[in-house]
């Protein structure tokens, strides 16, 4: 099978008896991908530079993307770089079992 169509866990060294502390699902990047940028120091490295139109990218209505790496829905880089983030339930989770 095509690499592109295994599944994910497939690929992830859990079947070599890999473990992971966290799990960041997908579906719910909106809520977490923002309080982990700001607790792991990414903000500079996740706010620009990303302005550029490929094929993965490409210009939307004639504008080109916007120089965020990932903005959630509703939201531009402006919006979600220019005030302190709220910390979601999951950083939270992993804060404190950081800390433990």
């Amino acid at each position: 099978l095509n690499e592109h169509f295994q599944r994910l866990t497939d690929r992830c060294m859990l079947p070599m008896g890999m473990r992971y502390d966290y799990y960041l699902k997908i579906e719910t990047m909106p809520q977490w991908y923002e309080p982990l940028i700001d607790m792991l120091d990414l903000r500079d490295e996740a706010s620009w530079g990303w302005d550029y139109t490929s094929y993965w990218r490409p210009a939307i209505n004639g504008e080109t993307p916007d120089k965020c790496f990932y903005t959630p829905p509703g939201k531009t880089c402006k919006d979600m770089f220019n005030y302190p983030a709220p910390e979601s339930k999951a950083i939270h989770t992993i804060k404190r079992r950081m800390n433990e």
